[in-house]
């Protein structure tokens, strides 16, 4: 889909068809309107919890140093034009 919901998401935000544009964006952007709510304004945060799950961002504490989901992270965040936080390590 569009905004690349998981099926379980999907059923979540109560999506009928989400090969459906309309349900599918309106969808994708509730949920990511939600990360953005749940980390608290961290826009970085809340994309890495879109692209890798909230489970791993809540688990690494930040954007998961998963390098498809820092890549993604990064380049969302140059297309907003903003400087992306820096790496740490896991522990």
């Amino acid at each position: 889909g569009l905004m690349q919901l998981m099926p379980e998401t999907a059923e979540e935000l109560g999506v009928a068809d989400p090969f459906d544009a309309a349900q599918n964006i309106e969808a994708g952007a509730k949920y990511l309107k939600d990360l953005i709510d749940k980390y608290k304004g961290d826009v970085a945060q809340a994309l890495g919890a879109y692209n890798a799950g909230p489970g791993a961002s809540d688990r690494a504490g930040g954007i998961p140093n998963i390098p498809e989901t820092r890549d993604y992270v990064d380049a969302i965040l140059k297309k907003l034009d903003v400087k992306p936080p820096p790496v740490i390590p896991p522990p």
